[in-house]
């Protein structure tokens, strides 16, 4: 039987995860252009949550 994991995200990063599941590869400029669609986010701020996202593949 499979086993379920149940992982909970923020809604910042599900912003983020929907960009990326709708339009795949994208390039960081791409990420922020499509976040910015529906944010008035900073792309610092978009880009400092990749990085954190990408940390915590590492972790």
């Amino acid at each position: 039987m499979p086993t379920t994991i149940n992982i909970v995200i923020s809604a910042s990063e599900q912003i983020i995860l929907e960009v990326l599941w709708k339009d795949r590869p994208l390039a960081v400029e791409q990420i922020i252009e499509r976040v910015q669609e529906t944010s008035d986010w900073h792309p610092n701020t978009i880009k400092t949550m990749l990085s954190m996202a990408g940390n915590q593949e590492d972790a």
